[in-house]
């Protein structure tokens, strides 16, 4: 037992979302991840990550981030911890890393994203024209792949199709 660690178990979302925001610091230990969730609430919270270095961290996280160590190294997190804690220019420096990374996270950019893939997926040649994140309108036609559901008519936005589904 560490007199700083306290197992919780699982808790509902909002109670751990609540308890990250309230932290100072968040650690994530995977051994492979594509793009951890926790790192996003960590960041849009105002926490600093400490990070296992893997590809999916470094994805979330940029590749000259200070707060990697080594997968499975355990006295190196701990050393982390330690100075992350007794260091306020090396806290800081993190701090303002995940600062910097938060608008990657934003809603609006991580959607207009998501379109643009979708655009590329359906316009492999390039001529699509979805929304980018300096661009959060989508183009007014989107076409969807044959078979349309039927009465839908030739064409169809994405936008219009989900809404008339009830979809947001």
């Amino acid at each position: 037992k560490h007199p700083n660690y306290r197992w919780l178990g699982n808790l509902p979302h909002a109670v751990t979302r609540q308890r990250l925001k309230r932290s100072q610091l968040m650690a994530n230990t995977s051994k492979m991840e594509g793009g951890a969730n926790v790192i996003i609430e960590a960041i849009t919270s105002g926490v600093p990550v400490l990070a296992s270095d893997i590809p999916g961290n470094r994805g979330m996280l940029g590749t000259d981030y200070a707060g990697y160590f080594p997968m499975g190294d355990s006295a190196k997190l701990a050393a982390l911890i330690d100075r992350t804690v007794s260091d306020m220019a090396f806290n800081a420096r993190l701090q303002m890393q995940c600062d910097a990374r938060k608008t990657l996270f934003a809603p609006q950019r991580e959607k207009a994203a998501l379109l643009k893939l979708v655009d590329n997926c359906i316009h492999p040649n390039g001529h699509g024209n979805c929304a980018t994140p300096d661009n959060e309108t989508c183009h007014d036609r989107f076409p969807l792949p044959s078979p349309l559901p039927e009465g839908e008519g030739d064409r169809v936005s994405l936008r219009e199709f989900h809404v008339k589904r009830g979809h947001p």
